[in-house]
């Protein structure tokens, strides 16, 4: 089985790019009502966490989003945030998430910039928007 290493900092500053995908990529986040239930969701809990959401988007089957830490490890805020979705969305039968979530540690300026690029042109190049 592959070990996966998460990256642990103590610095409640320190950005993340997140990348979370729904089980099987089954399109739970096609309406509206959905998608903000799940921005406010995690909005929520960044924000307990004493973090900050930087740049998010939501698409039918996955989101990204560029968070400050804050002091909670980020694990444990994702975790968290899923299981709530999970009650909200599926009122608690199954899961609407795959198991892992992908993360990268953002290292400068450049890397922050090459983010946040990417969250706002993922909509066009997925074809939902021709502009971001």
């Amino acid at each position: 089985m592959v070990q996966y290493r998460r990256y642990v900092t103590s610095n409640p500053d320190e950005l993340f790019f997140f990348t979370l995908v729904t089980l099987s990529r089954e399109q739970f986040f096609r309406s509206t009502s959905t998608a903000n239930l799940v921005h406010d969701q995690f909005d929520d809990g960044f924000r307990y966490a004493g973090g900050e959401i930087h740049a998010w988007v939501i698409m039918p089957d996955h989101f990204h989003l560029l968070v400050a830490q804050g002091t909670r490890s980020f694990s444990d805020t994702i975790k968290r945030c899923k299981l709530h979705l999970n009650m909200k969305i599926l009122n608690g039968k199954g899961s609407l998430w795959q198991p892992r979530f992908w993360e990268h540690k953002i290292r400068n300026d450049e890397d922050y910039r090459k983010h946040i690029d990417y969250i706002h042109f993922n909509p066009v190049r997925h074809g939902f928007c021709s502009q971001p």
